[in-house]
């Protein structure tokens, strides 16, 4: 039977930033292993520092790659730009249908909403008529 029980995090002493030489109290779930700090600079230096690693230990990944792709392409042309002018449409399509918020049309309409609004020793500025308040 699984524990269930929390799991209670071990105080993790303060370490120094690799690139930026601050201290920091690196995540609970990453421990010791973590080199940088959460300041955006370091961690984006620490990527860097990370895929040039990678790239240098896997030297021949992307190489070969293309030939095999400009194959595919030129047995079926124009993919890319059915695939791009559809991506395109979607794009669009969902920028549309993002809600936003309705447009003021005139400085009566804001007159009004600033009268609504609550205000310590204010007058109001607008008077609202009795079809306005059955509305």
């Amino acid at each position: 039977m699984k524990n269930f029980r929390r799991r209670i995090p071990k105080m993790i002493s303060s370490k120094i930033c690799c690139y930026c030489g601050k201290e920091f109290y690196p995540d609970v779930r990453i421990g010791d292993k973590q080199k940088s700090c959460f300041v955006k600079i370091c961690k984006n230096k620490r990527k860097m520092e990370a895929q040039d690693k990678w790239v240098k230990k896997n030297l021949g990944y992307f190489k070969g790659r293309y030939s095999n792709t400009k194959q595919w392409l030129e047995s079926h042309p124009g993919y890319l730009k059915e695939y791009r002018q559809k991506k395109r449409i979607e794009k669009n399509k969902n920028r549309n249908n993002i809600r936003r918020p309705k447009q003021i049309k005139s400085i009566q309409e804001v007159v009004k909403l600033f009268s609504l609004l609550p205000c310590i020793n204010c007058k109001p500025i607008y008077k609202m008529s009795k079809q306005e308040k059955t509305l």
